[in-house]
C-alpha cells in the first residue's frame, strides 16, 4: 500500500485534533468550520516543508 499526500494531510489533521482537545478539553471534530481552516493549514505546511527540502 502506498501512502499519498491526502493521507499524510489526515495524519496531521487527527494529530493536531488530538493534541487541541489533550490541551483544551474541546472537540474540534464535532466543528466543521474549524476542520476546514485546520485541514488548509496542514496542507500549507506540508507544501512549505515539502519546497525547503
Amino acid at each position: 500500500t502506498q501512502l499519498g499526500g491526502e493521507d499524510f494531510d489526515n495524519r496531521l489533521v487527527n494529530h493536531f485534533v488530538n493534541e487541541f482537545k489533550r490541551k483544551n478539553k474541546k472537540d474540534l471534530s464535532t466543528n466543521a468550520r474549524a476542520l476546514r481552516r485546520l485541514r488548509t493549514a496542514c496542507e500549507r505546511a506540508k507544501r512549505t516543508l515539502s519546497s525547503a527540502a
